[in-house]
């Protein structure tokens, strides 16, 4: 499938692309579908807790390594 993009310039096509995604179902529920896969994978639970984790991993190792040239 084609994704929908808007050109640099392209505000003259911008009704047309409106007007197609109204007369065509088909395709607006096809991006909409594409729209909600992408938010889920991005901004899912699953996705913030692999974030969080790494956050915290980072946070904890920093630590470690701060204590250890520190000598303690």
């Amino acid at each position: 499938m084609r994704r929908a993009r808007a050109a640099p310039g392209g505000r003259a096509r911008c009704p047309r692309a409106l007007g197609d995604l109204l007369t065509r179902p088909g395709v607006r529920a096809a991006l909409s579908a594409a729209g909600v896969r992408r938010a889920r994978a991005r901004y899912g639970w699953p996705r913030i807790a692999e974030q969080t984790e790494s956050v915290y991993r980072n946070l904890v190792g920093g630590c470690l390594g701060t204590l250890a040239a520190a000598g303690g």
